[in-house]
């Protein structure tokens, strides 16, 4: 699950409440909270405070981890259509 923010003066309490009721909800679910204006060197500490499983403030990070943690899992990706042998017509 992917939560995003653009606002870079964010009060993270909003984001700690939005991911206790995710976890609420979803149980097991990991959670990403992206906060895309905020400093890069933020992160940790965004991360600490709204308990978020992972954090990112650059799209390229958020992606690494989703990737990264796709593959710990062992969780099939989904196939291309190239992979797949249908054609783009």
């Amino acid at each position: 699950m992917c939560l995003s923010y653009f606002d870079a003066d964010l009060s993270t309490a909003g984001a700690r409440f939005a991911v206790r009721r995710l976890r609420r909800r979803l149980g097991e679910v990991k959670i990403l909270a992206g906060f895309w204006l905020s400093d890069p060197g933020q992160a940790n500490e965004l991360c600490a405070a709204t308990k978020a499983d992972f954090c990112a403030t650059r799209l390229k990070e958020a992606l690494a981890v989703c990737f990264t943690n796709r593959l710990k899992t062992g969780a099939d990706l989904p196939a291309t259509t190239e992979a797949r042998g249908e054609s783009n017509r």
